[in-house]
C-alpha cells in the first residue's frame, strides 16, 4: 500500500466505533473522462450496471453522474414474491418490494466528513405501477402481476463512481460497514485497506478507457415496424370518451399513453447514446438488469430528500372515478 493510501487507512480507521458505514473514497482528476467512457469501461464486469448521468445543467439542477457495476445483490418482483440473486445465483423469498428495501436500506450512521457526494450507494432500480396496491390496498384487483407488467427490480450497489461536473473531479467509492468487522479493529482497518484497493482497480480501467461496449450506434432495420398496444380506432375513440368525461366533470386531465415496440439488434448502451444524442436532459439513466435495461431521460426530477428534507415535484394524473360516493372513498 502507498502512502497516501496508509494515511487514508490510518484517517479513516479512527472512525472505529463512531460510524456504522465509512465510505472510502479515492478522488482522480475528472476533465478527460466522460460519464458515458466511464460506464463503458466498468460494465464489462457484469452484466448489471447503471448510469444516472447529467448532460445539461448546472450545480443546482443535477451536479453529480452516478456509475455502478457489479452489484452485492439485486431484487425482483415476481408478483408471487421475491426473486433474490446473489453471486450468480437465485433463490426466491417471501414478502413484497417496499418491505425488502425497508429492511435493507435501514437507517446506518455515516460519518461527518465534508465534499461527500449525494449518493454512495445503496438501492438502484425501479418501481413497478402494480406495487401502488402496496401503499393503497384499495388498488390491490388481482394477486399476481397483470399481463405486460414487468415487476419492480433494484440492484444493490456497496462501490459507486460519483462525477462531480463542478470541481471536475471523479469519486471512486467504496462502502465499508462496520457490524463486518464484528468489533475488532484490526478487521476493520483490513476493510478499509481492500476497499482501497478496489478503488484503485477502478482507477486504473477508467484510465485504460473505454471497451468494445463504447463502438458505432448500429442503426434499425427500417423494414421492421413497431407495433402498438393501441389500435388507431380505439386510441381516437379512447379520446372521443375522455372528452365527455372532462365535459361532465368526472376529471380535468387524462394522460392516454400507448406501448410501442419492437425487435433490435441495438446494445442498450447503443439505444442510451442515440437518446442522449437527440434529447440530452439534465437526469438521464440506464439501468442495465441483465435480461432487461430500462433507459431514459427527464427534464426533472421528481423526488429528492436531503438532511431530512423532502422536496417534490408531483406530475399530475388520474385514477378511475367510482360508480357511487362509497366507491370513490
Amino acid at each position: 500500500m502507498n502512502e497516501t493510501n496508509t494515511s487514508k487507512a490510518d484517517q479513516l480507521t479512527a472512525l472505529f466505533g463512531e460510524a456504522e458505514v465509512v465510505p472510502v473514497i479515492t478522488q482522480m482528476p475528472g476533465d478527460l473522462i466522460t460519464p458515458l467512457a466511464a460506464y463503458c469501461s466498468l460494465a464489462d464486469r457484469s452484466n448489471r450496471s447503471f448510469l444516472f448521468e447529467s448532460v445539461e445543467g448546472g450545480e443546482h439542477l443535477a451536479r453529480y453522474s452516478f456509475i455502478g457495476s457489479d452489484p452485492e445483490f439485486s431484487v425482483r418482483d415476481t408478483g408471487v414474491g421475491l426473486s433474490v440473486t446473489r453471486g450468480g445465483s437465485s433463490s426466491q423469498e417471501e414478502g413484497a418490494i417496499l418491505g425488502f428495501l425497508r429492511e435493507n436500506l435501514r437507517l446506518r450512521s455515516f460519518p461527518e466528513l465534508e465534499g461527500l457526494p449525494y449518493f454512495l450507494g445503496g438501492a438502484v432500480g425501479f418501481l413497478d405501477f402494480d406495487v401502488s396496491k402496496q401503499i393503497e390496498p384499495v388498488l390491490d384487483r388481482s394477486a399476481e402481476l397483470k399481463e405486460g407488467s414487468v415487476g419492480s427490480e433494484f440492484m444493490f450497489f456497496r462501490e459507486v463512481v460519483a462525477f462531480d461536473h463542478v470541481r471536475q473531479t471523479v469519486n471512486i467509492v467504496s462502502l465499508v460497514f462496520a457490524e463486518e468487522a464484528k468489533g475488532n479493529r484490526d478487521r476493520f482497518r483490513e476493510l478499509i485497506e481492500r476497499a482501497l484497493e478496489a478503488n484503485g482497480e477502478t482507477a486504473e480501467a477508467l484510465v485504460r478507457g473505454p471497451n468494445s461496449l463504447a463502438s458505432g450506434i448500429s442503426r434499425l432495420e427500417e423494414s421492421l415496424p413497431f407495433e402498438s398496444n393501441f389500435q388507431k380506432r380505439d386510441f381516437e375513440a379512447s379520446v372521443r370518451e375522455i372528452k365527455e368525461l372532462i365535459r361532465a366533470g368526472e376529471c380535468y386531465q387524462v394522460v392516454l399513453s400507448q406501448c410501442f415496440s419492437r425487435e433490435t439488434a441495438a446494445t442498450p448502451v447503443e439505444i442510451y447514446r442515440a437518446l442522449r444524442s437527440l434529447n440530452p436532459s439534465p437526469y438521464m439513466f440506464l439501468m442495465n438488469f441483465g435480461k432487461r435495461a430500462v433507459i431514459g431521460a427527464s427534464p426533472e426530477m421528481l423526488v429528492r430528500v436531503r438532511n431530512g428534507n423532502l422536496e417534490y415535484r408531483p406530475i399530475a394524473g388520474t385514477r378511475p372515478r367510482g360508480i357511487d360516493t362509497a366507491e370513490d372513498a
